[in-house]
């Protein structure tokens, strides 16, 4: 399964914070960059202009605005992304454009990966790009945050924001982190069961 349109990647690398947009800050900007990607690919798969064109930075001041009004702490944490791609996602002009030319709407979920199978199953069910943090297996201490596309024979295919991770390594490297293949050894590290579980969003089809 792979996710179409084939989702865009972006890059946390080049990421700014609003407030002090003159200096590069990419630390910890994982998460704002896979959650645009998410609403990018709505947008584009659903020819929703406002969220094909959404930018990192648009969507760092969303989160900002929805974790103010919620009281939650992070502005890059799955539940603050949940109310904030409901939010606009449940807006009646929206609803009703897909509703008219795709028989049903969106709404975000959050949910959980407590093995490699059951990402795989929610991938196949919702035909979806899923947004998967990946606990310290990727990066330590903070942990890091995914947009998987798709997965074929037990690998993952990912558009990462930081690059690309080597196993062999255990490090990333600085390049395109478009479409990288994360092998199944490696998947089964950051899905193993003893880990409690992923956090994910994934979007489901309401009719």
């Amino acid at each position: 399964m792979i996710a179409k349109p084939f989702p865009r990647h972006l890059s946390q690398r080049d990421n700014v914070n609003p407030h002090k947009p003159e200096k590069l800050t990419p630390s910890s900007q994982c998460s704002i960059a896979t959650f645009t990607m998410l609403l990018n690919w709505v947008g584009d798969k659903y020819s929703i202009p406002d969220f094909s064109k959404l930018s990192e930075f648009d969507m760092f001041l969303v989160l900002e605005s929805i974790s103010k009004q919620k009281g939650i702490n992070q502005i890059g944490s799955s539940s603050t992304a949940l109310h904030a791609f409901n939010s606009l996602l449940d807006q009646d002009k929206y609803k009703a454009q897909m509703v008219e030319n795709y028989g049903h709407y969106l709404k975000a979920v959050l949910g959980e990966a407590p093995s490699p199978e059951k990402l795989f199953d929610i991938l196949d069910k919702n035909q979806c790009p899923v947004w998967s943090s990946t606990g310290t297996t990727l990066s330590k201490p903070d942990g890091h945050f995914i947009c998987i596309v798709g997965h074929s024979n037990n690998h993952i295919i990912v558009n990462d924001p930081y690059g690309y991770y080597s196993e062999k390594d255990g490090k990333y490297f600085n390049v395109s982190g478009e479409a990288v293949i994360y092998n199944d050894s490696l998947v089964k590290r950051i899905y193993e069961p003893t880990a409690g579980g992923r956090n994910i969003i994934y979007f489901k089809k309401i009719f």
